[in-house]
């Protein structure tokens, strides 16, 4: 028994580490570039993870839009369904399929390109959560864009081009006290354990204690009559 609760101790506190070591390297600075990955879905194969490059990430509390290309990938046979996902930290997060380039028939040579938006939920040092969704183009794009729009639509060129838009929503700020108040209920939480830990670990070790001082006692009383 007592060794059961050393072991569950002991994973209580690993587990503590790995969640304060996780906050701490996934920190970042406004300004700082999150690193970003990608990979496709096409004529049903999945392509591995591709590392996007830093001037097509976004930027940590930034909203910004960046053009990204993407390499004809292998085994593209052209007018077919083209998906892309993109993943955030790692693959702490991971978006959806987003449907990039549909499945085009020789009737329907041409499709209205659309735009991934990217929100990007934070609070002050930390990504919280990341949603993604396809976007109509906002006014004055398509013209602004119009090169990379019409490489879309043209199954033999490539690399073509996506836009992507970054949108940085911050979490509502948590009051000052109530933080102190969960902190400091965190550290009597953790000590309570650590002290009901240690108790189980040596209650044995205590009542033999206890015991043999008892015994001593009744021993001296004993002598003494």
């Amino acid at each position: 028994m007592t060794m059961n609760i050393k072991k569950v101790g002991y994973n209580f506190y690993a587990l503590f580490i790995l969640i304060l070591i996780t906050e701490t390297f996934s920190a970042h600075t406004p300004g700082e570039f999150v690193p970003t990955a990608r990979r496709a879905q096409y004529h049903g194969t999945r392509t591995t993870w591709h590392d996007v490059l830093g001037r097509h990430c976004p930027r940590f509390a930034m909203d910004r839009t960046v053009v990204m290309p993407i390499l004809r990938p292998v085994g593209f046979i052209g007018n077919e369904e083209y998906k892309l996902s993109l993943a955030f930290e790692g693959e702490r997060f991971v978006t959806q399929w987003l449907p990039l380039i549909p499945a085009i028939s020789k009737e329907d040579k041409y499709f209205e390109p659309s735009m991934i938006r990217i929100i990007l939920t934070h609070d002050r040092q930390h990504i919280r959560g990341v949603s993604a969704s396809l976007q109509d183009l906002p006014a004055g794009y398509d013209s602004l864009h119009a090169p990379e729009l019409h490489q879309l639509n043209n199954a033999t060129h490539w690399p073509k081009h996506v836009l992507l838009q970054y949108t940085w929503n911050p979490l509502v700020e948590v009051d000052q006290v109530q933080g102190m108040n969960f902190l400091l209920g965190t550290g009597v939480f953790m000590m309570a354990s650590m002290l009901y830990i240690v108790s189980s670990m040596y209650n044995e070790k205590i009542s033999v204690l206890v015991n043999e001082l008892a015994d001593d006692d009744d021993v001296n009383e004993e002598k003494t009559d």
